[in-house]
């Protein structure tokens, strides 16, 4: 679910009164942060999930690509079925989503990246006259990204147009793209808080980052989560015997770790 940036705050609060929640990693006062970087946050209910977008970003070659939305909102097609202010993807934007997430989702070894190359042929399929061509792609790509996205997205059309039925296709062909796609030399993974450095134009923002998600993974994790929604009674006091705990359970994890020496060969 795509929605301008300005109307970012007002989706999540109609997903809330609809009784989605936040679907967070750690904590959700890290997942918020992380919502700041990639411009996108699930919400869950009764495992449906609402992937909210307002300004989606990729991960591609351990850069953070931006998608341009200036523009994918003007070539928005109207979806009158749905009322007046319901709006499909064009068919090259939809096009273009998907070959950046399948690139994201291949560098970080996300086993997503099958769907992606499944839901990329059938649009290519469905709508044979509206291909991309490098102009298409964001400028904030370089020309060795650029090049990598038309090459698989050339690939998808030779391995997968010819073909009858999509269902035929299985994990092998995946992997066969997967294994030529892949770099040859990986990327090392990138902490948010780097990504976030790449987009926050001033320092006093990158610091404001920084700390802020730095705090946040103390904050308590999944297990509170799944506590206050069992309907526990919570006190004052249950909450910050809780934060109390993860901060002694994650103090000693690190002093652990930094006392460890590597054992020496006899």
């Amino acid at each position: 679910l795509l929605v301008r940036p300005e109307d970012a705050a007002r989706a999540k609060n109609i997903l809330r009164r609809q009784r989605f929640r936040h679907q967070c990693g750690v904590n959700k006062w890290q997942a918020e942060r992380a919502g700041e970087i990639f411009g996108r946050e699930p919400y869950i209910r009764d495992g449906f999930i609402v992937d909210l977008q307002w300004q989606p970003r990729f991960v591609i070659g351990g850069r953070l690509v931006e998608w341009e939305g200036g523009r994918i909102w003007q070539r928005a097609c109207a979806f009158t079925e749905q009322g007046p202010s319901v709006y499909l993807l064009s068919p090259k934007d939809h096009i273009l989503y998907l070959l950046l997430q399948a690139l994201n989702d291949l560098d970080n070894s996300t086993p997503c990246f099958l769907f992606q190359l499944l839901d990329l042929a059938t649009m290519l399929k469905t709508y044979a006259g509206d291909g991309i061509d490098p102009s298409h792609l964001p400028r904030t790509m370089d020309l060795s990204k650029r090049e990598r996205a038309m090459d698989l997205l050339c690939a998808v059309r030779e391995l997968f147009l010819g073909l009858e039925s999509l269902g035929s296709v299985g994990p092998r062909e995946g992997a066969i793209l997967a294994e030529v796609f892949r770099p040859s030399r990986p990327f090392p993974p990138s902490t948010n808080i780097e990504l976030a450095f790449q987009i926050l134009p001033s320092r006093a923002q990158k610091i404001r980052f920084a700390m802020c998600y730095g705090l946040s993974s103390l904050m308590p994790g999944r297990a509170f989560s799944r506590q206050r929604r069992s309907g526990s009674s919570l006190t004052f006091w249950n909450v910050w015997f809780h934060y109390l705990g993860e901060l002694l359970r994650k103090g000693l994890a690190m002093s652990d770790r930094l006392l460890k020496t590597p054992e020496k060969d006899l």
